[in-house]
């Protein structure tokens, strides 16, 4: 009588199962003793194999330790460890060799021809290794073209500049006379320092391959320099044959002329020895000796290891041939295998999965909401266990979702719709007010005195104030109205069918509602708030644009106090235009795309150029010429002010010193942000910028508006103070249209007032004008501080201001800004 099956498939599945894996293991325990007589016969020949490889991996490792520490001695030669690193390195992989020659498995495969080669090429690489560092140890060695500078041309050059300075000298004692020949013995040194200073670079840029694209350029301007050395040498030599020239300067430039022939001469060497393959010594060794030796060793190791994986496959063939037996036994079990598996796939369908596919259909339903279909009933317990799940998980489903969707749509604290439900509002209003030519209001929120109010009362206060603000909004609007927390403590309102005039009567609303005090905790709560409003369709086209101009609208409200503000557009700094400019600043800054002009200041007691003011100019390639005030705005917007600043102070610093150093002491006068005197850090930054031009402090003025010192005046004052014992001059820009005070004018460390120009250009035209000038010329010089009127614009002008006993005018009269090569030129017609 045959055991009845059991009533769980569970039971029935293990029981083939169990079945299947014994008749596994059995053929496992087959193949394992086949198997591991053919592992016993391959073993001692994969141990010797195994000790091959170690041994040639230790050569190789030790091959590139050699190399490394050979490549850093290379990169600095003061290092002897390097080198003493490289050749034991060399030396360890040469003991290795050995070892490898003598290696059984080496003997037994009559590989030994091949180890004994190995140890050649090492050795020989060490040798190329040793002349390699003793070529890098000698500069001269190393460069030929070194020694040539060096024995050749360091000579003549020496012999030029005494020659030069002999001739000089001798001139300058005659000045009254040959002053036109001293100018020219000035411009041959300053032509024979261009060309060293050149040739110097050259040199260095060749050494160090830098940039060897310029070095045809740098040869050519060698050569012309020496070009016009040579033809100035010549006709002083013709006017000293002719008796024009001292008898000291007559022989120095004699002498000069052969110098700088033969340096002429070193220099061709050196072009001929940088033209050649041989520049650099240890180049040519590496390439022929060291790299050779590196690729020979690299294929005997090659060859080595590819005799050793030839011998593996020849071990794995006859493991192979063993494992043949029993795959042909394990096909013969998997046809076995498939008989069962296909025996349990048709009970399966039959028991299983035909009725996960009911449950499956009836979950595609529940997921397109579609009516519930009844499921079912089976025999087995395992479905019908599933099923009876499957009903109760959707039971659960539908009340899930329900709570999930309030979630996702309403804010936990207040109940009201969170910004996600409050933008897909808005975006179905804009849709319908497309549709039904209607318009749309939009007001942003936001609480004045909330963050006081949680920091001081606690976040739960804050919590139950938020919670008693939605309500009263919630109350107070119209039920086709939506009001939503954005946030924080920021609030969103959605005005179906209401014009722009309208949306001030809301807000109004809203302030009456919270002006009503809110009672927490027996106190009495007035927290305040500011509304932006932006309406549809004049300040957006979509829900983005209308919630970002809402927002715009309550800070200009927040900013001027005002309980409401609607959005426009001249108040939005943050226009795609103006985000495009502030990305274009900071890369012209990156780029050194800006540049400066001056404007000379005239001394009027003297009639000459006293100095210059520095002046930002950017030209956009898109939107032209930026104006200043615009740019420094953009700088201050965006963080930039003190990089910005900076840049010109450098920039200015540059040109100032060359035209001091050229005999031309111009003061310099350059404009300051209110954001840079509030850097503690901004005086240090002058006194090094000051320092690495070597400019003295007292020719540097820095201009600062009214404004900028009246505001945060301890803060200002430190700077200031600063700035003053540096010995720099401070100067106070646009005078009289600020609201300084005298007494803190006083106090201020100030050398010079700079008049406004609305006052100076309208002097002619306004007597009162005419009298502020001079009375502040006097109330300047009294206090004791200098006078720069700027805005001068016609003769008539300066006249007047020379009358009125001002120090410094300031104009286009005299000049508009101007380049430094332009500047140049009107400061030598001067």
């Amino acid at each position: 009588m045959p055991l009845p099956l059991p009533n769980s498939l569970r039971a029935r599945y293990l029981a083939l199962i169990l079945t299947l894996c014994l008749a596994l293991v059995a053929v496992g325990i087959w193949g394992h003793r086949a198997l591991s007589d053919a592992s016993v016969r391959s073993s001692t020949q994969l141990q010797a194999r195994q000790d091959v490889r170690k041994t040639a991996l230790e050569v190789r490792v030790a091959l590139f330790d050699s190399y490394q520490a050979l490549d850093r001695f290379l990169l600095d030669p003061a290092r002897v460890e390097y080198r003493e690193r490289a050749l034991a390195t060399l030396n360890n992989a040469i003991v290795d060799s050995d070892r490898l020659l003598s290696a059984a498995w080496i003997v037994d495969h009559d590989e030994q021809a091949t180890a004994r080669e190995l140890k050649l090429a090492l050795v020989s690489l060490g040798t190329a290794i040793s002349q390699l560092a003793e070529s890098r140890v000698d500069p001269n060695r190393q460069y030929p073209s070194m020694a040539v500078s060096a024995q050749v041309m360091q000579p003549n050059r020496y012999r030029f500049a005494q020659a030069i300075a002999l001739a000089i000298a001798e001139t300058r004692e005659e000045q009254d006379r040959n002053s036109v020949l001293l100018d020219e013995l000035q411009d041959l040194r300053h032509r024979w320092s261009e060309m060293i200073s050149t040739y110097r670079m050259y040199l260095a840029n060749r050494m160090g391959s830098f940039d060897e694209d310029s070095l045809p350029g740098q040869e050519e301007t060698i050569e012309t320099i020496r070009d016009v050395l040579d033809a100035q040498l010549a006709e002083l030599q013709t006017v000293g044959q002719t008796g024009g020239l001292g008898l000291q300067t007559t022989l120095a430039v004699d002498d000069m002329r052969r110098a700088l022939q033969g340096w002429a001469q070193g220099f061709h060497q050196v072009r001929a020895i940088h033209a050649s393959q041989d520049w650099r010594a240890d180049t040519k060794l590496i390439k022929t000796l060291v790299e050779p030796r590196l690729t020979e060793i690299t294929r005997l190791l090659g060859d080595v290891e590819s005799a050793i994986a030839d011998a593996a496959a020849s071990d794995m063939a006859q493991v192979n041939r063993s494992t043949r037996v029993l795959t042909h036994l394990t096909w013969v079990l998997g046809g076995i295998a498939l008989v069962f598996v296909a025996l349990i796939v048709i009970s399966l369908d039959q028991m299983v999965f035909r009725p996960i596919g009911l449950v499956a259909d009836a979950l595609k339903a529940e997921a397109f909401g579609k009516q519930e279909s009844p499921l079912p009933k089976v025999t087995y317990q395992e479905a019908q266990d599933l099923i009876d799940a499957f009903s109760e998980m959707r039971k659960q489903v539908h009340h899930r979702q329900a709570a999930l969707v309030h979630e996702a749509t309403h804010d936990a604290l207040t109940g009201l719709p969170n910004r996600s439900l409050l933008q897909d509002r808005l975006d179905q209003a804009i849709g319908a007010a497309k549709r039904d030519q209607r318009p749309v209001a939009f007001l942003v929120m936001d609480l004045d005195r909330f963050k006081d109010i949680n920091d001081t009362l606690g976040h739960a206060v804050g919590d139950q104030l938020l919670t008693e603000i939605g309500a009263r909004l919630r109350d107070t609007l119209r039920d086709a109205d939506t009001i939503a927390r954005m946030g924080g403590d920021e609030f969103g309102v959605l005005l179906l069918n209401t014009h722009r005039d309208g949306t001030p009567l809301v807000a109004k609303k809203i302030h009456n509602v919270l002006a009503e005090p809110f009672l927490i905790n027996q106190m009495r709560l007035y927290p305040g708030a500011s509304i932006g409003i932006a309406c549809y369709p004049d300040d957006g086209p979509d829900s983005s644009a209308l919630i970002q101009r809402a927002d715009v609208a309550m800070y200009v409200a927040k900013d001027k106090q005002q309980r409401y503000a609607l959005y426009e557009s001249c108040q939005d700094d943050y226009s795609v235009g103006r985000l495009a400019l502030m990305g274009d600043l900071r890369s012209a800054l990156a780029n050194n795309k800006l540049n400066l002009h001056f404007q000379p200041k005239l001394d009027l007691a003297t009639g000459t150029p006293s100095g210059v003011e520095a002046l930002l100019r950017w030209t956009h390639p898109d939107f032209g010429k930026i104006p200043p005030d615009q740019l420094v705005a953009l700088a201050e917007h965006t963080g930039l002010i003190g990089a910005l600043t900076y840049w010109v102070l450098d920039q200015a610093l540059t040109v100032a010193a060359r035209w001091h150093h050229q005999g031309t002491p111009l003061n310099l006068a350059i404009n300051l942000s209110v954001h840079n005197l509030r850097d503690r850090k901004f005086p240090r930054q002058i006194r090094d910028c000051l320092a690495s031009h070597r400019f003295p402090p007292e020719a540097l003025t820095l201009e600062i508006t009214e404004h900028a010192m009246m505001s945060n005046r301890s803060e200002v004052m430190e700077v200031l103070k600063e700035l003053d014992v540096m010995g720099v001059r401070l100067s106070v820009d646009d005078f009289g249209t600020g609201f300084s005070s005298l007494a803190y004018l006083k106090q201020l460390p100030v050398d010079e007032l700079k008049i406004d120009k609305s006052f100076v250009m309208r002097m002619h035209h306004n007597p009162n004008d005419e009298v502020i000038v001079r009375s502040t010329i006097d109330l300047a010089h009294n206090l004791g501080l200098s006078v720069v009127a700027e805005g001068v614009e016609s003769h008539d002008c300066l006249d007047r201001l020379r009358d009125f006993g001002c120090d410094t005018a300031q104009g286009f009269h005299m000049s508009p800004p101007l380049p430094e090569d332009e500047l140049n030129d009107w400061l030598a017609s001067r």
